[in-house]
């Protein structure tokens, strides 16, 4: 999709992640429109014409790099702090970040966590897209504790679809205990989970 960066174009995208974790971090930034920052011949460069939103281009070309990984979980982890001040927007209906969590739950077993950390940090009122992420890296990897951790986000943060709490917790923890994940570690994955939304509703 889109043009094929270069070999000099990994600069031109960790420029970009460093600027975005930079502006999340400043006091005053647009929560609507947040990738408005970046000037006109980077949106130009990016071509993002073939993409959901800028975000989606931003994730689906730096996941090819190795090197960036690490400053795209510090974007999605610096947005997810945001959140529980003001849910960070790239356009009306993709949230800030979203994008670049998933492709990093998809190339990366170990970032499902940050992913499921991100949505439980998410206005789950607005879902748009955060529906079709959640199955595709639960496809991509299965039943298992971190896909496990992402069912708990989206069953604990309330929603358009459904509000936390909606299923019955019985029959939830019936069916961890059946998957065999409960009986192998799973409460630590629960816990880490639940601290982390309880965090986000912190004031």
């Amino acid at each position: 999709m889109g043009k094929t960066f270069g070999k000099d174009d990994q600069n031109t995208l960790k420029k970009i992640l460093s600027e975005a974790i930079r502006y999340v971090n400043e006091e005053d930034f647009d929560h609507n429109d947040f990738y408005g920052f970046l000037p006109e011949e980077l949106h130009t460069l990016l071509d993002c014409d073939e993409y959901r939103s800028t975000d989606e281009c931003i994730a689906v070309k730096a996941i090819a790099y190795p090197k960036l990984h690490e400053l795209m979980r510090e974007l999605v982890d610096t947005i997810a702090d945001e959140n529980s001040r003001g849910v960070v927007w790239d356009n009306e209906e993709e949230a800030a970040g979203g994008a670049i969590a998933r492709e990093l739950a998809l190339h990366n077993k170990s970032d499902v966590i940050l992913f499921a950390r991100f949505i439980s940090s998410n206005d789950l009122n607005h879902e748009v897209y955060q529906a079709e992420d959640m199955e595709s890296v639960v496809a991509k990897w299965g039943a298992c504790r971190e896909t496990y951790s992402v069912a708990v986000a989206r069953w604990l943060t309330p929603g358009q679809h459904r509000d936390g709490f909606d299923y019955d917790p019985i029959i939830f923890l019936w069916m961890l205990w059946c998957s065999g994940l409960m009986r192998d570690g799973f409460f630590h994955t629960i816990s880490t989970t639940a601290v982390t939304m309880w965090r986000n509703c912190l004031p």
